[in-house]
């Protein structure tokens, strides 16, 4: 059973008002590209909801696991790289009808007290950073928040922390929620499942967020109707001090390589349409990109807003560090969950690295499969997107360094654009 600790505001809600008291940053990406400058407000009519009787979002995921894996059974009209815009109209008819829009657990329903974001934190052997993330979203501009702490079974103190946390901001919606270790991805959709706002903000516990991401992305969301998730650039911090520059969204981009980290606003709605977080065994530890690819074949947009509004920590051994070295393995099994995103040659590239002949517990057998795999994919991506041949000749190698003279090569490759 979940057991959960509550701190709720004495006074109720802050103003309205406060959610747009920044100007955005300059904001590029999917159709929304070009709306830089002062960002506008959402004349929010009725709450959030009011959009969803006009055109829904939504994912046909139809088709068993045998029906994903065909090889030429392409489902999107794909001219140029984008969707059709009926395939995309049909698609979110047909997810509303298979992942009917539910109430939040524990909703409220008094309006004067309605929340805007969610923020989860999933905490598991990162106590010891509990503070700084929750002191992050304290610190936002933008006041229209919760947080959503899940103790995924920690060993460590993390729920004495998370009560402290909890006792220190008692005029803050602050929440605690147990459960056995079920993972990071399963903590996540533990604590979307318990949200009661229609934004919802994924936080590792031991990242943080600047004053305004809340302020600025919310604002994003709201003027887009279209866009179900926001990201932003990254600040590196700990092992490797750096800035990420994030590329504008391109759902073609997307395909081949994650544009964004978990700390990306998206829409409660879009996640209940693609069904949350992938906890199965195949896509542990790129968990956070196959969504992202779910909430493209679902027909959603991205947006990118370029300021370093996230503070990402850099930590030798981390989840993702160990999921890299079976990159491919990965890489496939996402391809082939999200088929209708795919070309048919692609599709049977994955099919190959996933078999029996080729793979045995989600690792390719030996390092000459591995080789025949890593040179496959490189003529896809020759042969479909380029641009980022020379990072993926470039990856295995890179990886496999260590995390301080990961960051000198950036900071070279960064010295070589300026000078040419």
């Amino acid at each position: 059973m979940r057991q959960e600790a509550r701190g709720e505001r004495g006074q109720g809600s802050r103003a309205a008002g406060t959610e747009g008291r920044s100007a955005a940053a300059p904001v590029q990406g999917g159709r929304a590209a070009g709306h830089g400058g002062a960002q506008r407000g959402c004349a929010r009519a009725g709450g959030q909801g009011s959009r969803h009787g006009g055109a829904q979002r939504g994912c046909a995921r139809t088709g068993g696991q045998g029906s994903r894996h065909g090889g030429a059974q392409r489902g999107c009209a794909r001219t140029g790289g984008r969707w059709g815009e009926g395939m995309r109209r049909g698609l979110r008819k047909a997810s509303l009808m298979s992942h009917p829009q539910t109430q939040p657990e524990n909703a409220t329903v008094n309006a004067a007290d309605t929340l805007r974001v969610s923020i989860v934190i999933p905490c598991y052997r990162q106590a010891q950073f509990l503070p700084e993330a929750v002191a992050s979203v304290v610190a936002q501009t933008f006041t229209d928040w919760e947080i959503i702490i899940i103790d995924d079974g920690s060993p460590d103190d993390t729920a004495a922390v998370a009560q402290r946390l909890i006792a220190a901001h008692p005029d803050r919606r602050i929440r605690l929620i147990r459960q056995e270790n079920r993972g990071q991805a399963d903590a996540r959709n533990t604590g979307i499942r318990a949200a009661r706002a229609p934004y919802i903000l994924p936080l590792d516990a031991d990242d943080m967020i600047e004053p305004e991401m809340l302020a600025q992305t919310v604002v994003a969301l709201d003027a887009h109707p279209e866009v179900g998730f926001v990201y932003t650039d990254v600040r590196r911090f700990g092992a490797e001090n750096n800035i990420l520059r994030t590329r504008p969204y391109s759902l073609d981009h997307l395909r081949f390589e994650n544009l964004m980290m978990p700390a990306t606003l998206f829409r409660r709605e879009a996640w209940e349409q693609t069904g949350g977080f992938r906890t199965s065994k195949p896509v542990l530890g790129y968990e956070d990109w196959d969504f992202w690819v779910g909430l493209a074949e679902a027909g959603w947009e991205g947006l990118h807003i370029a300021q370093p509004l996230l503070r990402y920590r850099r930590t030798a051994g981390s989840a993702l560090s160990t999921a890299r070295c079976y990159d491919l393995e990965l890489r496939a099994h996402i391809f082939l969950d999200h088929w209708r995103l795919y070309e048919p040659d692609v599709l049977a590239w994955a099919r190959r690295v996933t078999s029996p002949e080729w793979s045995v517990d989600g690792k390719l057998r030996s390092p000459w499969r591995w080789l025949l795999a890593y040179l496959g994919y490189l003529a896809l991506i020759r042969r479909y997107y380029p641009l980022l041949l020379l990072p993926s000749l470039v990856r295995p190698i890179f990886w496999r360094l260590p995390i301080p003279w990961q960051g000198r090569l950036r900071a070279l490759a960064r010295l070589a654009r300026l000078q040419q």
